[in-house]
């Protein structure tokens, strides 16, 4: 019996035949052309391989083009620059460059499984909290990354590492100080560093960002209304945005606070945009510069801890969750979640004032000298040398 003809396939010999066949390709809808010679049986075996390859490539078009994670990364920075903060930007290129991109730079995105990561982290040897932070990153990347591919992630489900019981690194900013750790060290402060006692006061009572704090102006503070707003972020002397849209934010100033800030606006008689806290050039202070002047004064309150600025943060944030709602908790910090971001910008100031007031009205005695008496050769800070 003579062989039924199929479309697009030609025998060109025995047991050999040209197939020939159209398609739309997924991503362009653009025609795509198959020409193969197959071995087969007959033409109707022939017409079923040619139909099978045209599955496979249509398969094969609808999958994204395979991508290296170092180039992947390339790209996304490019994209992020523009939205960073310099110092996350300058924290994602070091824990890219030096650990990510190492590890994984050559591996395909898709290739990279769970167990590569897990296995990754678990050959780590440096503080909990420096291999948390670049896992934190690689997690950012790889998710943007399988997203856009369209695939499965597989940092999901990979835990941090945990810390070891009484580390005070293993968290990002170190301890958390009580409210009465906190007016220990203001008080000493008081009394051993007065010329770095308004700038760690202020950060202890708004929990700004050390960045902030230094970037900020007299034109942004409202003494007569108590209150300030951050327009602002400064690291290493360069000035930009603050680290997140919310981090733009107006904030009540406690009133010892600003009783201690007009004496030192009354002595600096300066102009509205120049510097709050200046170095002793008139530039910006640098990060660091409060390392000696803390533990000095923690010595002196019979603390046994070196704490850092963002200490302040990270206490002010445990004593407002303790006192006021997760919305004003999180409007003070210019704290921001997807959860959180359709109520966040109507938290109003007197609720932020009545979250402070109700944290440090706790303490009576949280009304050390406002330093009314300060020598103005004390008001502006140091390079970074202070002892």
């Amino acid at each position: 019996m003579k062989a039924t003809k199929q479309p697009g396939v030609k025998q060109i010999s025995r047991g050999v035949f040209q197939i020939r066949a159209e398609y739309e390709c997924p991503k362009t809808g653009k025609l795509k052309t198959i020409r193969r010679r197959v071995e087969a049986a007959n033409a109707l075996e022939a017409a079923n391989l040619r139909d099978s390859l045209v599955r496979q490539a249509r398969v094969a078009d609808s999958k994204p083009d395979r991508l290296k994670l170092r180039d992947y990364v390339t790209s996304w920075m490019a994209g992020k620059l523009e939205t960073l903060a310099a110092s996350t930007a300058d924290r994602y290129v070091n824990e890219l460059e030096n650990h990510i991109i190492p590890a994984f730079g050559d591996y395909w995105v898709d290739a990279i499984t769970r167990q590569d990561i897990i296995g990754w982290r678990n050959e780590q040897t440096g503080k909990p909290a420096s291999v948390n932070s670049v896992l934190r990153t690689m997690r950012l990347v790889i998710r943007d990354a399988t997203r856009e591919l369209g695939i499965a992630d597989p940092t999901l489900g990979v835990s941090a590492v945990r810390a070891e019981q009484g580390d005070d690194d293993a968290e990002e900013g170190g301890r958390i100080l009580t409210l009465e750790e906190v007016v220990l060290l203001l008080d000493a402060a008081a009394r051993v560093v007065p010329q770095w006692y308004p700038l760690i006061r202020l950060l202890a009572v708004t929990g700004l960002r050390f960045s902030e704090a230094t970037a900020l102006k007299w034109g942004d503070i409202d003494l007569d209304a108590g209150d300030l707003t951050v327009r602002r972020a400064q690291v290493r002397g360069q000035v930009g945005k603050p680290k997140t849209r919310k981090s733009r934010r107006r904030l009540p100033i406690e009133a010892n606070t600003v009783a201690l800030l007009r004496v030192r606006r009354a002595a600096v008689r300066g102009d509205p945009g120049d510097w709050v806290f200046p170095s002793e050039t008139g530039g910006l202070l640098f990060n660091g510069v409060l390392t000696k002047p803390l533990r000095k004064a923690a010595v002196e309150a019979g603390l046994a801890v070196s704490p850092s600025p963002h200490w302040f943060r990270r206490s002010l944030n445990r004593l407002l969750a303790q006192q006021s709602s997760e919305r004003v908790q999180m409007a003070m910090l210019g704290h921001v979640t997807d959860r959180m971001r359709l109520h966040y910008d109507h938290v109003l100031l007197d609720e932020k004032r009545d979250a402070v007031g109700r944290v440090f009205g706790q303490k009576p005695d949280f009304s050390p000298d406002t330093g009314a008496e300060t020598d103005e050769s004390n008001l502006g800070g140091r390079d970074g040398n202070c002892s």
